[in-house]
């Protein structure tokens, strides 16, 4: 034993003492987890609630049900865009064969054009020998 514990009551005042600060260090580590755990009760819990409530109505809306999904109506949007979509190009296609032949009738009549404006303005042929 250490010398200065040389009788029964100084190892019993210092056995309280390592009782009294180790029941501090238990009772200070009991305090803080139950202020954990009325944050997480009042705080966190409620959020975490609120978190899994939103992830099951996203989930909800995600899975098909034949019509009042979001899933269902991204479908459809993406059914009439491509109809749209097949209808735009047969529609530009059209376009282009019709101003195809609209480029040849013009063509046609600019020759007709020029060669009428050509005979005008050439001299005749008796003039030119």
């Amino acid at each position: 034993m250490p010398p200065w514990l040389d009788s029964a009551e100084e190892v019993a005042a210092v056995a309280t003492a390592v009782v009294v600060a180790v029941g501090a260090i238990v009772a200070a580590f009991i305090t803080a987890c139950a202020g954990v755990f009325a944050v997480w009760r009042s705080k966190v819990k409620p959020l975490l609630t609120k978190t899994e409530q939103a992830a099951s109505h996203a989930a909800e809306q995600l899975t098909p049900n034949h019509g009042s999904t979001v899933r269902d109506a991204v479908r459809r949007t993406e059914a009439a865009v491509g109809r749209l979509d097949l209808n735009t190009n047969q529609r530009i296609g059209d376009l282009h064969a019709l101003m195809g032949r609209h480029i040849d009738q013009n063509d046609r009549a600019h020759s007709e054009i020029f060669k009428r404006l050509h005979q005008i303005e050439s001299p005749p042929e008796e003039s030119r020998s």
